[in-house]
């Protein structure tokens, strides 16, 4: 587990894609809930990163649970990030001077990671609430009738 939550707090939390490679294998895989392949390789792993951090910035992500099995991890976390502005709804966008909380969102999922014999993530599965977060940014016109 020790190499879980240094991962996390090097690559997610730092924003470090430069050590991508200490804990990512090259043949990296990542599915969706269904088991579709979304992403391969280090490289897309990393550019995965910069785009979270580009968007949110760098706040805390937290590793709240763990269960270890053989090879496989499946741990539950929550990311923390202030929001631009600009990706809240309208309605948001204008209260969020006064009440700064309303930019702060919490993207919260269950991983199963699988790891090779050194300890290099070789997939992971991601079951996130994709609702849960786009209510945190408010309603868009095509919820309001």
């Amino acid at each position: 587990m020790d190499l879980l939550h240094q991962f996390v707090a090097v690559v997610w939390c730092a924003g470090r894609v430069d050590r991508c490679a200490d804990f990512v294998h090259p043949a990296y895989r990542q599915h969706d809930p269904s088991g579709r392949v979304v992403g391969r390789g280090i490289d897309w792993f990393a550019a995965t990163v910069t785009v979270w951090h580009e968007t949110f910035g760098s706040g805390p992500t937290e590793v709240l649970t763990t269960v270890a099995g053989d090879e496989t991890v499946a741990w539950r976390w929550q990311a923390t990030a202030v929001v631009r502005p600009e990706l809240l709804s309208e309605p948001l966008r204008a209260m969020a001077d006064e009440i700064p909380e309303l930019r702060v969102v919490r993207v919260r999922a269950v991983t199963f990671s699988t790891f090779d014999e050194e300890g290099l993530i070789v997939a992971d599965t991601v079951i996130s609430d994709t609702m849960d977060y786009l209510r945190q940014l408010g309603p868009t016109r095509r919820w309001v009738r």
